[in-house]
């Protein structure tokens, strides 16, 4: 599972807050040509866990570190 260790720093990488859903804070990056729409980072309730925003079950998708180099090489996520 990939891990967003500062969510403070989401914003210098084009993620937007969209709020809180009474389960945690929610960033969100739009993204065209990205499989998923895009990249979310669902707060504490999910252990600020990153992903495709629109994951439908019946695509195949391309790993999501192939979307987040940007945030991998500065170690903004890791690798759990």
């Amino acid at each position: 599972m990939l891990k967003v260790t500062d969510t403070s720093r989401l914003n210098e990488f084009g993620f937007a807050y969209e709020g809180n859903y009474n389960r945690g804070d929610n960033w969100v990056r739009y993204e065209e040509g990205n499989p998923g729409d895009g990249i979310i980072v669902q707060g504490a309730w999910a252990e600020n866990k990153i992903s495709y925003l629109h994951p439908y079950k019946d695509i195949d998708y391309p790993p999501i570190e192939n979307y987040i180099q940007d945030l991998i090489t500065p170690g903004i996520v890791v690798k759990e």
